[in-house]
C-alpha cells in the first residue's frame, strides 16, 4: 500500500507526462491529457503546500520563463488558485483553426493566459518536481 497518496500521485503524474505524452500527441489528445494531469497536480499542490517555492513570486521561480510579464508579481499559490478555478469551471478555450494550437485559460480576476502544449507540460512538471522536492 502506498505510504503517501499525494507524493505517489505527483510521482505517477510526472511519469505519465514523461512516458505517455508522446502517445497522446500522436492521437491528437495531448491538450486533454495535459489539462487532466495539470488539474490533479494543481489540486494536490494547492491544498497541501503553502510554503517554500509556492509562497514565492513567480518571478523568483522557474515559472518566470513560462509565463507572461503580468503574472510575474503573482505568488505561485495565487497562480495555482487561478489555474484551479479556471480548469474546474472549464473557463478554457481551444485556440486554432482545425487542430488545437494552444488553450486560453481565463480567470475571474480579469486574467487570461494562452499556453501551447509545451508550456502546459512544463508547468505540470514544475509543479510535480517542486512538490516532490518540498516534501522530501
Amino acid at each position: 500500500m502506498p505510504k503517501n497518496y499525494n507524493l505517489d500521485f505527483c510521482k505517477r503524474s510526472k511519469e505519465l507526462l514523461e512516458t505517455m505524452y508522446p502517445e497522446t500527441e500522436k492521437k491528437g489528445l495531448e491538450f486533454t491529457f495535459l489539462i487532466n494531469c495539470l488539474m490533479g497536480l494543481v489540486v494536490i499542490v494547492k491544498e497541501k503546500s503553502n510554503d517554500g517555492v509556492f509562497s514565492k513570486k513567480i518571478s523568483q521561480t522557474k515559472l518566470r520563463n513560462l509565463l507572461p510579464s503580468h503574472f510575474q508579481e503573482m505568488k505561485v499559490k495565487e497562480f495555482l488558485r487561478f489555474l484551479r478555478n479556471a480548469i474546474a469551471h472549464q473557463d478554457i478555450e481551444a485556440i486554432g483553426d482545425k487542430e488545437w494550437d494552444a488553450v486560453k485559460i481565463k480567470g475571474n480576476i480579469n486574467l487570461e493566459l494562452s499556453l501551447e502544449k509545451d508550456r502546459l507540460k512544463e508547468i505540470a512538471i514544475f509543479l510535480s518536481d517542486e512538490y516532490l522536492n518540498f516534501h522530501k
